[in-house]
């Protein structure tokens, strides 16, 4: 039976005793007695794959017979060499095995002592580790029949692995990081490689001493006179070990240490400080009860005793004038503004707390910052105020221009540059219109834009139109003007048209150009057309025509249209039915 996986150290006495009979018949024997009546003892220890047998001396054996048995793996020797120990080995790890031994005279006759034990899963194992600032000494007992060992180490961002195959049973793990946990796993390795039992132990790393802090930032505390923000870096090489800073300060160029602070954070704000002075801070870092570093130190400066210094402003047009309370200490005033297309800056020593800043744009929103400075150069607090310089009236509109707008005979496009001297003020302006010549006006438009379109206009008629600016609600400049004509529109269909039969097979066409040519009139084209008869057409400049070789007694339409470049606008027709006699009666004309 296997009972795998556990130390069975077990010990049972068999003894063949012998009966009353038997030992009265010795008694009375006359011969000395052969037989072995001490009973011999048996102890048994176990390992993975071997057992080791021990016992005591039996009298008057000359050799002992050890034997084992299981289900599947059994054997005997003789011990013969006097050592009252046997080593049983190459058996099945896990399986439990009876163990008898017989002792033997030279009559060969004995008793014999039967014990059990099981083989363990796996030998016991011994690891011990010893830790410095960065490294792991790993020592362990040798476990029987390993060939050889992996050792293993962990966190995982600062572990590995080895092999170990020489006979020391030791191995030092270094580059490690110091004040960090280490768990080492120790796993022996058998023939045919096969696993043994692990083994696990954890330890950390010892403390290592930092490096000086690298640099300090000291900084004013704006609006608190008696503090410093100091920061700065972590101290390198202490690994994972919890430092300790110390900060301390002194008043700059002074020997005497004012404050001490001690911290894990790497800042500290100092409270309790003389306004406007210089103090020199330094920090050291410790990660032991010993000594720290060397300091690591740096100056600043705390921030103005007094509240911030009043600023007022007023402004004109393309002025501002800052006028200020005086600040305890300061020896002279940078004033600035902004922005910075038309900023600039200007330092005034005079005492008189005012300034006034010229050349500004108007209708633009300006920032003007004070800055107090002390004996030492040292900058005192800022203050900041805004202000917007008021609106200045624009010049007059320096010229417009009146474009006939193609294709579109009631209209005018208008456009105009900006009105200058308003700086960046809106400007509003004011579009009117009328015919040329008259005083009437027609339209009127507001813009903030520089062009207008002008609609709903007459066709081929001259219009003065004129343009004003303004950036307040008050008047406007005066205006600017200029003329332009609407485009040529369809003229109208011309008027009086007559035909009359001529002898000789001709028809005499005149008539009047039209009451409203709404433009130039360049030419007419006269048409005639018959229904069984060819037609024809011809361009004329006159307003008459004699169209020759006519069919008679036939019935002609005549066409006479007003026409410009590449363009039929507007035509008349006549229907006349030409023969010898006096003209008939005309139809109606047709537009």
């Amino acid at each position: 039976m296997n009972l795998c996986c556990s130390l069975l150290l077990l010990f049972v006495a068999v003894t063949r005793q012998q009966s009353d009979a038997q030992l009265l018949q010795q008694s009375d024997d006359d011969d000395p007695p052969q037989s072995v009546k001490d009973n011999p003892t048996l102890e048994l220890t176990s390992s993975r794959n071997s057992i080791e047998a021990v016992w005591d001396e039996v009298s008057g054996a000359t050799y002992y017979t050890i034997s084992w048995t299981s289900e599947d793996n059994g054997g005997t020797d003789n011990v013969t060499d006097g050592n009252n120990t046997y080593t049983i080995t190459g058996l099945v790890s896990c399986t439990n095995y009876t163990v008898t031994l017989q002792p033997w005279t030279e009559t060969n006759e004995a008793s014999e002592q039967q014990s059990t034990a099981s083989t363990l899963h796996f030998d016991n194992q011994t690891l011990e580790l010893t830790s410095s600032t960065n490294s792991i000494e790993a020592v362990w007992g040798e476990v029987s029949g390993a060939t050889y060992y992996t050792i293993s180490w962990s966190p995982e961002d600062n572990g590995g692995t080895h092999n170990v195959t020489d006979d020391n049973n030791t191995y030092t793990i270094t580059g490690l990081v110091s004040c960090t946990n280490y768990t080492v796993t120790l796993q022996p390795w058998y023939e045919a490689d096969e696993a043994g039992h692990e083994v696990h132990q954890s330890i950390s790393t010892l403390t290592h001493d930092p490096e000086p802090v690298s640099d300090i930032n000291v900084t004013t505390v704006m609006n608190q006179s008696s503090h410093l923000a100091v920061s700065w870096p972590e101290a390198q090489g202490a690994g994972n070990c919890i430092i300790t800073y110390k900060i301390t300060w002194r008043q700059a160029g002074e020997d005497v240490v004012n404050g001490e602070h001690l911290t894990s954070l790497l800042s500290y704000t100092i409270t309790d400080l003389d306004a406007w002075t210089s103090y020199t801070v330094c920090v050291a870092a410790n990660t032991t009860e010993g000594a720290y570093t060397n300091d690591s130190c740096n100056n600043g400066t705390t921030d103005e005793s007094n509240d911030d210094p009043t600023l007022e402003l007023t402004s004109s047009t393309n002025s501002i004038e800052a006028v200020w309370d005086e600040v305890s200490g300061a020896t002279y005033y940078t004033i600035s503004w902004s922005p910075e297309d038309n900023g600039g800056t200007d330092n005034v020593t005079d005492g008189n707390n005012t300034y006034t800043i010229t050349g500004l744009v108007s209708c633009t929103n300006y920032t003007v910052t004070l800055q107090p400075w002390n004996e030492a150069d040292e900058a005192g607090h800022e203050v900041h105020q805004s202000i917007s310089t008021l609106t200045h009236d624009p010049q007059p509109v320096s010229y417009i221009k009146v474009t006939t707008v193609i294709d579109q005979s009631s209209q005018l496009a208008v456009s105009w540059p900006k009105a200058q001297g308003a700086g960046n003020c809106i400007i509003t302006y004011k579009i009117t219109w009328r015919q040329a010549g008259e005083d009437v006006v027609i339209g009127e438009h507001l813009t903030s834009l520089l062009s207008y379109t002008i609609t709903d206009l007459d066709a081929w008629t001259s219009y003065t139109v004129c343009v004003a600016a303004n950036t307040t609600e008050g008047a406007y400049t005066n205006d600017s003007c200029n003329n332009g004509t609407t485009d040529e529109g369809i003229p109208g269909e011309v008027s009086n048209m007559m035909v009359n039969s001529l002898p000789e097979s001709s028809l005499s066409v005149w008539w009047s150009p039209p009451v409203k040519p709404q433009g130039v009139i360049t030419q007419y084209k006269v048409s005639w057309v018959a229904t069984d008869s060819p037609g024809g057409s011809v361009i004329v400049t006159i307003t008459s025509y004699n169209i020759n070789n006519v069919t008679p007694c036939t019935n002609y339409t005549v066409t006479v249209t007003v026409t410009r470049v590449q363009e039929v606008v507007q035509q008349r027709v006549k229907l006349l039915q030409h023969h010898q006699s006096p003209v008939m009666k005309q139809p109606p004309f047709t537009v």
